[in-house]
């Protein structure tokens, strides 16, 4: 996953800029809690960590009242693509 993401106003208005950078910070600390958990230096994601991630309701709600090709859901589909890798 990216280490950091932007989310501007002026592009997505306030409140959906908002929840996306709250659901991406969400998103991220999920995995690495993961990984603190696992105790293990060698720690790798597998397929069943990476289908862990419930998503964000209030997100969801969001995103839904939008049309299919609204940038804010092209830009949360982006996110979601990309998986973390094993930290460093």
């Amino acid at each position: 996953m990216p280490e950091t993401a932007s989310f501007s106003y002026s592009k997505f208005g306030e409140a959906m800029a908002s929840a996306l950078a709250l659901s991406w910070c969400a998103r991220s600390q999920h995995y690495f809690d993961l990984f603190l958990e696992a105790r293990d230096e060698g720690f790798v994601y597998n397929d069943g960590h990476l289908s862990t991630w419930s998503g964000d309701s209030g997100l969801d709600a969001l995103l839904a009242d939008l049309p299919a090709n609204h940038v804010a859901r092209k830009r949360w589909a982006m996110i979601v693509a990309h998986v973390p890798r094993t930290p460093c």
